[in-house]
């Protein structure tokens, strides 16, 4: 997942390892009341050629920086 401060000029990375990987973004949502908080979905689904599972879930990001964490 990729952020930008600056209208889209650089990206940074924000994951730091706590959102699932392999896996897939299906929606990503910016809360409109508070931009440090950012909502995500992830699905799943396992590739019949490699074997790999890919992870899914609904993640939130509350500190603006790259701190997912998975909703129950």
């Amino acid at each position: 997942v990729l952020k930008s401060i600056d209208g889209g000029v650089s990206w940074t990375k924000i994951n730091n390892n706590t959102l699932p990987s392999p896996g897939t973004v299906s929606a990503i949502l910016v809360d409109k009341f508070n931009p440090q908080k950012v909502y995500l979905a992830q699905y799943s689904y396992r590739d019949t050629v490699s074997s790999r599972r890919y992870m899914s879930g609904f993640f939130v990001l509350t500190d603006g920086g790259s701190n997912w964490k998975k909703t129950k």
